[in-house]
């Protein structure tokens, strides 16, 4: 019995060993399963941190691209994926990148940030960039002719409308037939014109590489006609366009063709032609003379010979005639019957009488010139094949990719498109307003710059209550001189040896949220100022300049507004309400031409009268033909900025309002224009305001609501100046990051800051 005990005990110590290695191999085992799990885990992590890490570094790199070529470069994470040819890698994944506005960190250096992300992995990859462009930068809005930003309502056009420049709602647009740009067509028509694509220009149907003959000139031109409202034109030469080529000297050269003429139907060493090989010499047989008489009789031309002493074979021009010695003659004999009275007698005798020949008149001739060239005589240079600075051009492009008429909703109305233009049909790329609140116009330059603020930043010139004594102020060293402050509403009344006459509109109180007006220290009401930008300074206070006129009526007779140097090129910003409205006068201008300025009213913008630029108009041009087409040469700048002011309760603000609620007059405005709010109609469907007339733009943060019938008429002719940066205007915003805009053809002035490039961390981006 007891014999037996140790094999038990044997065979129990194996069967535990048993149980316990088991185990250890279940817990081995089962530890290699977990490793190996997680280490797949981990491995599909590290793929997809690679793979978010590399669509970051993708995005980066795209959106500088396009930042460089002025294109839109802020893409969601579902536009990136339609950027790649294969994308069967990423199936079954939540994949791509997302690039974000630019940041600024100061001065023109901004960050650039790109998230990328594969599954639920995200990788952020950010450069610093910089925008080495002088001058400063102009948020699109300002290059659209006309903005609207409510995606709610529908911007309305009229038959007699016509716009010169692009257009953009966010919202609807209805045309009725106004004559709206269309975009050019690229060679994708896909609105955007990408890296290595041309594109036709609106109505253009031949590009030339080389001059044209006259004839050729003329004959483009008819060919295009029809065509010419859908032109982008610029006013300079652009490659392509039609051209008479010329030294362009201004003075006549020996060997030069002229228009003169000897009338014989050949060509004669002097006359007039038409180069068809453009060899600069006449060609017998190929090129065509032109045959023109010089208006005088020139030896060899033939005549008719007078009767009596004109008879003589010579040609005799008026007041007189060639005897036969050749020796001119102004006066005659003659013998003629007298009459001869004495006393109750009379009598005839014959006597000799000397006459003039005054009213004797140029015998008839042939007109055929003298073969010489006249000083006075048109004549034609001989060209280098090239257009050179002054000679005569078509112009009928720009050298731009335009986009012209887009809408997020849908667009109707519209003409048929000209050639190389897009059809109109609205779901367009978005276009923001700008950031304001990153302006600070309210503070002044002089302070320290707040965080985040834009380049253009703050104001140079307060116009606040301060600056105010009363009505005017008259010391020229200051320059908000050209405003005066509360003038009263009717009647008239003296200050500093001036009249300050009433005029009509309606003051604006404070109020609490309960519409309650509120009282100052004293008990009275405070209300919002209101400041009209009449000039008391100058000798054309409450009066203007007839000799000034552009059209011969006392509408476009200027009130001058003298800026001094101390002022020009600064951002006014007006602490309440800005008019353009004078009791005494139709229209305003600068007087010294080059005076370029900013103002910003944190209220409302109320455009009574008209404001004119210095510049070239035509000498014929009369009230019916004034639109804003016929400024040329401009050489001043406005810009208008209406603010929200978030302390009216219970009043409107942000608004630009056009006409004049009392003589529903001022069609003609010279400025760009920007309401953060609407633009608001102030009695313009009326019989003395027949128009609307706007050079530069008129861009709503929300409507453009102004009630008008078709009667009220509105063109808006685009500042291509501002578009071009050929003209610098203080304190406008940059453009909002990833709006489509206006795309040059040429690269922006971005360039990477160098050793800029790295990742942060996803948590840490703030915004």
């Amino acid at each position: 019995m007891n014999q037996t005990i140790p094999a038990l005990k044997k065979a129990g110590s194996t069967l535990v060993l048993a149980i316990v290695m088991l185990s250890i191999s279940s817990l081995i085992i089962g530890s290699v399963v977990g490793l190996t799990t997680q280490y797949s885990n981990d491995l599909k992590r590290s793929i997809a941190r690679e793979r978010a890490l590399f669509l970051a570094d993708s995005g980066i790199r795209y959106a500088f691209s396009q930042l460089k070529a002025g294109k839109d470069y802020v893409v969601s994470f579902e536009e990136s994926q339609a950027l790649f040819s294969d994308t069967s890698a990423y199936d079954g994944a939540d994949w791509g990148f997302s690039s974000y506005p630019l940041i600024n960190v100061a001065g023109k250096t901004n960050r650039l940030v790109v998230v990328g992300k594969y599954a639920d992995l995200k990788q952020c990859i950010e450069i610093r960039c910089s925008d080495t462009a002088e001058g400063s930068q102009v948020t699109s809005i300002f290059k659209k002719a006309v903005y609207e930003g409510d995606p709610g309502s529908t911007l309305t056009f009229y038959n007699d409308d016509f716009i010169d420049g692009p257009v953009h709602a966010e919202g609807n647009i209805a045309a009725n037939g106004s004559n709206l740009p269309y975009s050019e067509k690229d060679d994708t028509s896909d609105l955007s014109l990408d890296e290595g694509e041309g594109w036709q220009e609106a109505g253009t149907l031949q590009t030339f590489s080389g001059p044209l003959s006259l004839e050729e000139y003329n004959a483009y031109i008819d060919s295009v006609d029809s065509y010419e409202s859908h032109f982008n034109v610029n006013g300079t030469y652009d490659p392509g366009e039609a051209f008479i080529d010329s030294e362009g000297n201004g003075v006549y050269d020996p060997g030069e063709p002229f228009t003169d003429s000897d009338g014989d139907g050949i060509y004669d060493g002097g006359d007039s032609y038409i180069d068809r090989n453009n060899n600069g010499r006449y060609d017998e047989g190929t090129d065509t003379v032109v045959d023109k008489g010089n208006g005088r009789y020139d030896a060899g031309e033939s005549f008719t010979d007078g009767s009596g002493l004109r008879d003589n074979g010579q040609y005799d021009p008026a007041g007189g005639y060639y005897d036969s010695d050749g020796r001119w003659q102004e006066e005659y004999t003659t013998t003629e019957r007298v009459l001869k009275k004495w006393g109750p007698w009379s009598w005839y005798v014959n006597e000799t009488v000397t006459k003039s020949c005054a009213d004797w008149p140029a015998e008839q001739f042939e007109d055929l010139g003298d073969g010489t060239y006249q000083p006075g005589e048109s004549f034609v240079d001989i060209g280098n094949g090239y257009w050179d600075e002054g000679e005569l051009f078509y112009d009928d492009r720009n050298g731009e990719y335009d986009i012209g008429t887009t809408a997020r909703g849908s667009i109707y109305g519209m003409d048929d498109p000209a050639p190389g233009e897009l059809e109109a049909t609205g779901n367009n790329k978005s276009i923001k307003p700008s950031d304001l609140a990153s302006m600070y116009y309210h503070i002044h330059r002089d302070e320290a710059a707040p965080t985040g603020a834009f380049q253009e930043w703050g104001h140079d010139v307060a116009v606040t209550s301060s600056d105010f004594d009363g009505y005017l102020l008259k010391d020229t060293s200051k320059p908000e001189h050209i405003f005066i402050r509360n003038p009263p509403t009717s009647g008239s009344t003296r200050e500093d040896n001036e009249t300050v006459y009433g005029r009509s509109y309606t003051p604006i109180y404070y109020t609490d949220k309960e519409g309650k007006r509120l009282r100052d220290s004293r008990g009275n009401y405070i209300r919002v100022d209101d400041y009209f930008l009449e000039d008391p300074t100058d000798s054309t206070y409450n009066s203007y300049d007839s000799s000034k006129s552009i059209d011969g009526t006392v509408n476009t007779a200027p009130m001058y507004l003298d800026v001094k140097e101390n002022g020009n090129e600064k951002v006014y910003y007006v602490e309440g309400n800005v008019y353009i409205h004078s009791p005494r006068a139709y229209s305003m201008r600068f007087r010294e031409p080059g005076t370029k300025i900013t103002i910003v009213a944190k209220g409302n913008i109320t455009i009574s009268d008209e404001f004119y630029y210095n510049a070239d108009y035509p000498e014929d041009i009369n009230r019916t033909g004034m639109n804003s087409s016929v400024v040329e040469d401009a050489q001043d700048g406005l810009c208008l900025i209406a603010l929200k002011n978030p302390n009216l309760f219970n009043a409107p603000s942000g608004n630009i309002y056009i006409g004049d609620r009392q003589f529903g007059t001022g069609g003609s405005i010279h400025s760009m224009l920007y309401a953060e709010n609407n633009f608001v109609d102030n009695n313009v469907s009326t019989s003395g305001q027949p128009f609307i007339s706007i050079y530069g733009n008129m861009a709503a943060g929300n409507q453009v609501a102004i009630n008008r019938n078709e009667s009220t008429r509105l063109d808006v002719t685009m500042d291509r100046r501002v578009n071009d940066s050929t003209l610098y205007l203080p304190g406008l915003p940059p453009p909002m990051t990833g709006d489509a805009t206006t795309v040059a053809a040429k690269s922006e002035s971005w360039e990477k800051v160098p050793g800029s490039w790295k990742m942060v961390l996803y948590r840490d981006l703030d915004f």
